[in-house]
């Protein structure tokens, strides 16, 4: 019976050890909020649309990290048929 627990005990601690390896091999990722209706690009920084969306640190790249990393701050949300962006 202690043998079993045993290899119970290591079966357990490797799959473990396994989630924690995949869930930090994965990319890098942002939350987006989603919007009711489309929003009119315009630019404007002060709608409601925007000044109510969280602000992001551009802080992932892709390929090979830049020798240069400008302080960048986005918003970005989504509808049905498009992704809005906004730095």
């Amino acid at each position: 019976m202690v043998y079993v627990k045993a290899i119970g005990l290591v079966v357990v601690a490797t799959l473990i050890a396994a989630f924690q390896k995949t869930r930090m091999a994965l990319p890098p990722s942002y939350e987006v909020a989603r919007l009711e209706q489309p929003l009119e690009i315009d630019g404007d920084w002060d709608k409601p649309a925007w000044l109510a969306a969280p602000t992001l640190l551009i802080t992932h790249y892709m390929g090979d990290e830049p020798g240069f990393e400008p302080v960048v701050e986005a918003k970005m949300q989504y509808d049905s048929d498009h992704l809005y962006v906004i730095f």
